[in-house]
Formats: structure tokens, C-alpha cells, sequence
């Protein structure tokens, strides 16, 4: 497992994938899956930019060959993790549904001024 703190800024999306893909690639994850899971991770990387308080996203990495579990700890208010399917025209609200449709695994947990989301998808 890599943990990894990241600050909360422009860079963070960008950040977040770098480490991923060379976790992924180190656990020897297909090709095909790291894509998917990066796509995964770069939304809720996107929605902790977007949407958290904090200065910092806590992000831990685990991959093996057959899955990959990310868990995003980040300071948020509460939100809406069961939205109704996304307006084709609206320039945001997809994030959510696709990361459902993208992970087995897609758990949002508020706690204290908080939110950790676990991510986990398995082929």
C-alpha cells in the first residue's frame, strides 16, 4: 500500500494519476484496467478539488494483478452520492454515475467535516 498526501491544488489530479499509474504498473495491473481506473480516480481526485475545504487530499493506493482499491480522505461538506442520472448537456454532475459504472466499489463515508471514499474495481 503507498499513501501519499497530496496538496490540494491545481497539480492534484496530475499527482494523484503519476502515482497511480507507477503503483499499477509495479503491480503488473493490464493495460486496458490501469484506463479505467485512472479515469475513476482522476473524478474523484477532480471532485476533492472542486468541492473539499482542506489544503490536502490523503489518497492510499493498493494494486495487485487483479484489482486495485484506492481510498480519498478529504475534508467536504456532505453531498449527494446518489444522483439521478446526469443532464447529456450539463457541464458537470457525470462524475458520481461513472465512478459507480467504473468500480465494483464506489463508498462515500462522511465523519467529522470529512469524507473518505473507497474505490475498488476487479477484473
Amino acid at each position: 500500500m503507498q499513501r501519499l498526501a497530496l496538496p490540494r491544488d491545481d497539480q492534484l489530479v496530475a499527482r494523484g494519476k503519476d502515482a497511480l499509474e507507477s503503483v499499477m504498473r509495479r503491480a503488473l495491473v493490464p493495460t486496458e484496467e490501469q484506463f479505467w481506473v485512472c479515469l475513476a480516480s482522476g473524478e474523484a481526485l477532480a471532485n476533492a478539488l472542486l468541492y473539499g475545504l482542506g489544503d490536502t487530499v490523503r489518497m492510499l493506493l493498493t494494486a495487485r494483478p487483479e484489482e486495485v482499491r484506492l481510498v480519498y480522505i478529504y475534508e467536504t461538506e456532505p453531498f449527494d452520492t446518489t444522483p439521478a442520472l446526469p443532464d447529456p448537456l450539463a457541464e458537470r454532475g457525470r462524475g458520481i454515475p461513472l465512478m459507480r459504472e467504473l468500480c465494483q466499489t464506489a463508498d462515500w463515508r462522511f465523519l467529522g467535516g470529512g469524507v473518505i471514499l473507497t474505490l475498488a474495481r476487479s477484473w
